[in-house]
């Protein structure tokens, strides 16, 4: 999958939409009011943690509870998966070595 901040086009933002079928799509920011068709469908989000503004855009085209986008806005260090209604927060922490150790990753499902 591609990294969030590899196409310069993206906002920091890469969005796929894993359909229950086993097909995948690629989508924009203006489709994620349609995106999920199904129950068996997994809507899954990466935000360049350099992209903040695009977690309130985010949250308003999916209709996130406030208390999950606050979430998503200080999501904290360490691995975890919550549930807020309909939705699940999973943060996946990695280090990656460019001169310093540093967060890099969560995800809302």
């Amino acid at each position: 999958m591609q990294a969030p901040s590899d196409d310069p086009d993206s906002g920091g933002t890469h969005i796929v939409l894993y359909r229950g079928d086993g097909t995948n799509e690629t989508l924009s920011m203006e489709q994620l009011d349609v995106a999920r068709d199904t129950d068996k469908d997994l809507l899954w989000i990466d935000i360049a943690c350099d992209a903040p503004e695009r977690l309130d855009a985010v949250g308003k085209a999916l209709g996130l509870p406030d208390t999950l986008v606050e979430r998503l806005q200080n999501p904290g260090s360490s691995p975890q998966v919550s549930s807020y209604g309909g939705w699940f927060f999973v943060q996946v922490v990695a280090g990656e070595h460019c001169g310093v150790l540093r967060f890099v990753g969560a995800g809302v499902a």
